[in-house]
């Protein structure tokens, strides 16, 4: 058997997914669900009903300060500059959330937290901006919910209407979400709704739970990242 020795991190919902007889990957450090059943019930999930991925290894760092969207500007060539608007950074695979006016949001793919964090303090430094940088990535646990019934599921655990209008792509709000704060991201993929959904590491089994149990109705399926980059 092949053993690798690079360092792991692990989801606090890790023993979950070996339960549910999750095959891994290795990313940015991180073992990662890959799939769970198939590659091709996942995407029937995805395409007919509603997925839950554990996306807890998505990079997080928050940015504090009156000047962080112009940290932000100058670091990766532009920054939301309306509070509840969030940029995709496409080529980088980036998520740039306004929180509020002097709080952002920076979501990257797994690993690369580390190097935008350098460079984003190299920024401030240049700047000689009051910002501070923090990384929330193992703080935090990260969900993926996506599908035709996402919306639905939803509305079950959260305040929020969730249609295009009031929550439309690209859009973050912080709620209460089964009873916990969470910060939630609708981040369509193509023509499906889809949102991503953080909160405080210690609630990682509850919301996991939760989810599921708001989504058997519409036949709601562990996902795993696949091929995926969230």
């Amino acid at each position: 058997m092949e053993v690798n020795t690079q360092p792991k991190r692990l989801s606090p919902l890790h023993d979950q997914h070996q339960i549910l007889g999750a095959r891994f990957n290795l990313r940015g450090g991180w073992l990662v669900p890959k799939v769970y059943a198939t590659p091709e019930n996942e995407a029937k999930a995805l395409q007919e009903s509603v997925g839950l991925a554990d996306i807890s290894a998505t990079g997080k760092l928050t940015l504090k300060g009156i000047h962080a969207g112009a940290v932000i500007s100058a670091s990766l060539g532009e920054s939301p500059t309306k509070a509840g608007v969030v940029i995709a950074i496409e080529a980088n695979n980036i998520l740039v959330a306004n929180l509020t006016s002097d709080e952002f949001l920076i979501l990257t793919p797994p690993g690369v937290e580390r190097e935008m964090t350098a460079s984003l303090d190299t920024e401030i430094a240049s700047q000689d901006s009051f910002v501070s940088v923090i990384d929330q990535t193992s703080g935090l646990v990260g969900f993926s919910i996506s599908g035709l019934e996402s919306i639905e599921v939803m509305r079950k655990l959260c305040a929020i209407p969730f249609n295009s209008k009031d929550f439309p792509k690209l859009h973050v709000a912080q709620s209460s979400f089964a009873k916990v704060r969470a910060t939630i991201i609708r981040h369509d993929q193509g023509a499906s709704p889809a949102f991503q959904l953080f909160a405080d590491r210690s609630y990682g089994e509850y919301l996991w739970d939760a989810i599921l149990d708001a989504g058997r109705e519409f036949g709601i399926q562990p996902v795993g990242w696949g091929e995926k980059r969230y």
